[in-house]
């Protein structure tokens, strides 16, 4: 889902754009990923009031792919730290993997609970939908 917004928003401190990448996001490569989703397993946890930021990479489809049987396919990308950490949580579905400062991702999936998991995230691959991304901004009736 792509939304089209009625008015530009007001840019500030705390809300700026992203760019899209100008290619896929590559193996070994840093990113961030933020989200207001859960830090620790969901029981009795409230979500937290501060947004969280994870430092993480990207990782290899192939290993991925062992982690979760094959379900990894090239619309999606592997982000995390290897052999297990910080990463993306419940709640943080829908939200930014940001690398060399574009949108290589944005949070999908992976393994539960995540706080003790040793398997990465799976990512939406946005370089794989920039057509789409693009058709859908230039098209008035979107």
């Amino acid at each position: 889902m792509l939304l089209r917004l009625n008015r530009p928003v007001c840019l500030s401190n705390s809300i700026r754009p992203v760019a899209l990448p100008t290619r896929c996001p590559r193996q070994g490569e840093q990113c961030v990923v933020s989200g207001w989703g859960l830090v620790a397993e969901f029981k009795n946890v409230k979500l937290p009031n501060t947004l969280h930021c994870a430092n993480i990479s990207i990782l290899p489809t192939t290993s991925c792919n062992t982690d979760y049987r094959g379900q990894v396919t090239d619309t999606m990308v592997c982000a995390g730290v290897e052999g297990g950490g910080t990463d993306s949580c419940e709640g943080d579905s829908g939200g930014p993997l940001v690398c060399g400062g574009a949108l290589q991702g944005i949070v999908s999936w992976g393994d539960v609970p995540c706080d003790t998991t040793t398997k990465p995230g799976v990512y939406t691959k946005v370089c794989k939908y920039l057509g789409w991304i693009r058709d859908v901004m230039g098209n008035p009736m979107g």
